[in-house]
């Protein structure tokens, strides 16, 4: 099978997390519950590490069984994964890494050594793909709009806070101003033009609920936030 290059999808890179960042994908997704990734990790990391390395066949061939069972829970994986194109990709790498395994598992009981050593790279390889597929691609730009959006919700509409109702609605609206399609993640770019569309709608909206504040209606305020609400959660089933 041809070795393609890792692409690593769903960084969660973010400023002072940089233990976070060095993570491998399936520590990642360990991370966000995923224990199945967690197990076979386990299994396949002081083989990848040391036996391959080293050439101890005798471990190379030992893994073949291990990998199977271990893989089992991941086929048995029933994901919750709104973005439809993110959920294909993962049925994707998860077919590939099985194959994989499977592959595997026949030619370390066969006691091929050279097989299963030329196998490992891309058993391994197709195991951080499936786990990258998993996670939600990172889009800072769309992060600090959530981060805004949930100050409103979550602390001054609460407290009846007009002021920091307006202030930070002014700060979303400048922030949905500030769109760049050059800042779209590269695993997006094919959605560019959608994206762009989207991110429209919810400028528009924004400065509806602007507008709402310097007339201090706080009912028709509540009502475009709740529209708004709806159309950043949509963004992120859709694109992320």
């Amino acid at each position: 099978m041809k070795r393609i290059a890792i692409i690593s999808v769903g960084l969660f890179v973010l400023l002072g997390i940089s233990a976070y960042a060095q993570m491998c994908p399936a520590e990642r997704a360990a991370e966000h519950g995923m224990d199945p990734f967690a197990a076979f990790h386990k299994v396949v990391a002081p083989v990848w590490h040391e036996a391959w390395p080293n050439k101890d066949y005798d471990a190379l061939l030992a893994a073949g069984p291990k990998f199977k069972e271990a893989f089992a829970a991941i086929a048995a994986m029933k994901p919750k994964i709104d973005n439809e194109k993110r959920l294909a990709k993962f049925e994707e790498m998860r077919k590939e890494f099985g194959e994989l395994v499977n592959a595997y598992a026949i030619v370390a009981a066969e006691g091929d050594k050279d097989a299963a050593y030329e196998m490992l790279p891309d058993l391994h390889e197709y195991f951080e793909l499936t786990a990258s597929s998993l996670l939600p691609v990172n889009y800072p730009y769309i992060e600090g709009i959530i981060m805004t959006k949930n100050m409103i919700m979550e602390t001054h509409m609460p407290a009846d806070n007009r002021d920091g109702i307006a202030g930070s609605t002014e700060t979303l609206v400048m922030k949905l101003d500030s769109f760049d399609k050059k800042d779209i993640p590269e695993e997006l770019t094919e959605s560019a033009e959608d994206i762009a569309a989207d991110i429209e709608a919810m400028k528009a909206t924004a400065k509806l609920m602007a507008a709402t504040c310097h007339d201090d209606d706080l009912t028709t305020y509540k009502s475009h936030f709740d529209s708004f609400n709806e159309q950043l959660s949509t963004f992120a089933k859709k694109h992320l």
